[in-house]
């Protein structure tokens, strides 16, 4: 009887021994010094107008997109030359484990950060049968389009503008369509004027979410914030019957024609799969980017914990 009741004290013991450990090591912050971990270098296009807050703006969005329950410890710097670090420590499992394991592991890591910007728009396209440059012009835009492609036309606002059709459209509609030289689709929408243009700016999705299309494929769901829905719904209004490109950092991914006044919801469709549209609730929840980085990491290195900090 002494015996099993030895046995249940000694079990009580190494369970609250077990759970102060537990407390006191989660307790600890999750710092690449004191656990290990690896580090991601990227570049960034900053532009001289870029406030000076803007690395720290991007950091939060990063943050935001691949650790958004801030469990994961992950340490962001400023670098040299417009480039940016981010630090990945080791799980505390790790530290006891012959097989290193991260918070986030590195290729989730990679896959995360070279997700889309995020830089929602919306354009009315040039068709036939609506808005569209004379046929000089027209001409004329096709011949800069074969020259120059699609970015310089961008860089000077034009008037017209031509956009990448991305591989998930499943059907153009009746835009104004070229080939750039190559196999790439591109299309003729409206430049940056405000009557034809829902750019990024002072409004947000209230809203995305997985959904379906009319034929049971995956979807991409939106709800503008108040201030969207109005301009939305100003810009749907006054072109009914026309087409209306929605863009994804500035790739098109449909081009709906628009039938009546559209205010608050939106759907994004093509020919994805869910997987592909789980990224971009992702991405469109947490909202575009303020500048874009490099879609790969210039620099990729393993660290060792630091025996100081180890205690």
């Amino acid at each position: 009887m002494h015996g099993k009741r030895w046995l249940i004290a000694f079990g009580i013991l190494i369970l609250v021994a077990a759970l102060v450990f537990l407390v006191v090591s989660t307790s600890k912050p999750k710092t690449v010094a004191r656990l290990g971990g690896y580090r991601l270098v990227y570049a960034v296009e900053l532009a001289p107008e870029d406030p000076p807050e803007t690395m720290q703006s991007l950091f939060g969005a990063l943050e935001r997109r691949v650790d958004p329950s801030g469990i994961a410890g992950l340490e962001w710097r400023e670098l040299e030359g417009n480039r940016f670090e981010v630090r990945v420590p080791r799980s505390s499992k790790g530290l006891f484990s012959p097989k290193t394991e991260y918070w986030i592991q590195p290729d989730e890591m990679k896959k995360l950060m070279a997700m889309h910007r995020g830089k929602l728009e919306f354009r009315i396209a040039a068709s036939p049968e609506g808005k569209a440059p004379a046929d000089d012009e027209l001409r004329l835009l096709k011949g800069q389009l074969m020259s120059e492609g699609a970015g310089l036309g961008r860089k000077r606002g034009d008037r017209w503008q031509w956009f990448k059709v991305n591989r998930t459209l499943i059907n153009v509609g009746s835009v104004v369509e070229a080939n750039d030289g190559s196999s790439v689709r591109h299309v003729l929408l409206a430049g940056n004027a405000p009557n034809d243009t829902l750019l990024s700016g002072r409004w947000q999705l209230a809203r995305a979410a997985f959904g379906s299309d009319a034929m049971g494929r995956p979807a991409v769901n939106f709800t503008f914030d108040e201030r969207g829905a109005a301009k939305f719904g100003d810009l749907t209004s006054r072109h009914i019957d026309l087409p209306l490109a929605i863009l994804l950092d500035d790739e098109m991914y449909s081009a709906p024609t628009i039938k009546s006044t559209i205010r608050e919801h939106g759907q994004i469709t093509g020919t994805f799969t869910r997987a592909e549209v789980d990224d971009l609730v992702k991405v469109l929840k947490v909202g575009p980017l303020p500048v874009p980085i490099s879609p790969a990491p210039l620099l990729e290195e393993k660290i060792e914990p630091h025996a100081q900090s180890c205690r």
